[in-house]
């Protein structure tokens, strides 16, 4: 009984922190109701990718640009693919600080 309940807590543990859950939730909650300020603390405490950008983004709606292109530069390096041409190394911050999309183009 001892194996399978140390079994079962490293498996959870493993895979993240047990609040992940609760907090994925609550900062979505917080996120779709327009709390950024809320759903960025609980998106920071998370390690998850989706996170992190979540976090990115909350950042982006209250008007953190600069923190924003941080979060979005450390967790997601933009990269040559296949054959394409390498991005500029402004990408996300010309993305974010665009007035509106059409200007991204």
């Amino acid at each position: 009984m001892r194996y399978i309940l140390a079994f079962f807590i490293g498996a959870i543990f493993a895979n993240g922190s047990l609040l992940d859950f609760k907090y994925i939730e609550d900062a979505k909650s917080a996120y779709l109701s327009g709390d950024y300020e809320r759903a960025r603390e609980l998106y920071g405490k998370i390690e998850k990718d989706e996170a992190k950008f979540n976090l990115g983004d909350a950042l982006y709606r209250e008007g953190k640009y600069k923190e924003a292109i941080e979060v979005f530069n450390s967790h997601f390096p933009i990269k040559k693919v296949g054959g394409l041409k390498k991005a500029s190394p402004n990408g996300w911050e010309n993305s974010l600080t665009a007035q509106n999309w059409g200007e991204i183009r």
